[in-house]
């Protein structure tokens, strides 16, 4: 697996020449741990209508009953889109997930951690505005799995073309 990571990482630089990428960051509320927090994402366009993206969740971190909650998540999602007008356009997105969470819990004279990761399927739909290379997004996600998480998301990015 290092391997096939390192080749990818020394390989990217020359997959993107003459391709369209995007940078882009927003706000997220995750209905289930009933938190916000922030999502960054780079999306990779090999063709028009189609995006793969590399996307992290970070939620703020949370106390519930005296148990510290912190949570992450990573994502590889797909999306195709549907252009609605000539700047804007719809999609649904499918990917899949990797969610962590760590929780610290205090009692009497004792402090207990606990780690738990699992990988899931994540499915949404979208809508996006396009003006010149920046672009703003909204999105409804949904992961499946022991730490599913439905979410919210709504941000801003910017397009660029490498040539």
């Amino acid at each position: 697996m290092k391997k096939f990571l390192i080749v990818l990482l020394i390989s990217f630089p020359c997959l993107l020449f003459g391709q369209t990428i995007s940078f882009g960051g927003a706000y997220l509320y995750g209905f289930t741990v009933k938190g916000s927090g922030v999502n960054l994402r780079v999306l990779y366009y090999p063709v028009y209508r189609l995006s793969v993206a590399a996307e992290y969740n970070y939620f703020f971190p949370k106390t519930i009953n005296e148990e510290l909650i912190k949570r992450s998540d990573l994502f590889l999602n797909f999306r195709y889109y549907f252009p609605v007008t000539d700047k804007i356009r719809v999609y649904p997105l499918v990917g899949i997930a990797w969610d962590l969470r760590h929780t610290a819990q205090t009692s009497i004279n004792e402090l207990t951690f606990k780690k738990e990761s699992e990988g899931g399927i994540n499915s949404g739909l979208g809508i996006v505005y396009h003006r010149g290379k920046a672009y703003t997004f909204a999105e409804i996600q949904n992961t499946f799995g022991l730490l599913g998480q439905a979410y919210f998301v709504v941000g801003i990015g910017i397009k660029q073309q490498w040539k």
